[in-house]
């Protein structure tokens, strides 16, 4: 009758490793304390006083099942994600698309503007374009 039992406990532990079974919430929870940690891990040790390979998969399927309970459940992000709605009526009502003029902004303002290929008129100076090396005129 031992090795009946035994041969069912190696049959469910490899069926748990190879398979992709669910792990229940409370188990999982438990699982992910200290005290979950050292039983589930106690267990699997002493599953070597059976046998060595009962031990082995022991604590293989120990391993998969910590590796399964840790799996992050996602969360409903819907209620952090703002509607374009809220974005936009933020954006207008903040002051944080308003910048002042800077000082580079107000020269560039208040500088003539250059009139390219303009008449010469009685000037005893001659504006003369130097190779801009494919740069723009202006």
């Amino acid at each position: 009758m031992k090795t009946n039992s035994n041969y069912i406990l190696k049959i469910l532990l490899l069926l748990f490793i190879i398979f992709d079974i669910q792990i229940p919430t409370f188990i999982s929870n438990f699982t992910q304390s200290i005290f979950g940690y050292v039983f589930i891990f106690s267990l699997a040790v002493s599953a070597f006083s059976i046998d060595k390979i009962t031990g082995t998969l022991a604590l293989v399927s120990t391993y998969v099942l910590f590796t399964r309970a840790n799996i992050i459940i996602p969360q409903n992000n819907d209620d952090f994600i703002p509607t374009e709605e809220k974005k936009q009526e933020f954006f207008e009502n903040s002051l944080n698309n308003f910048f002042p003029k800077t000082l580079e902004e107000q020269t560039v303002n208040n500088m003539i503007p250059l009139v390219k290929d303009s008449p010469i008129i009685d000037q005893q100076f001659i504006p003369i374009v130097e190779n801009g090396y494919d740069a723009d005129k202006y």
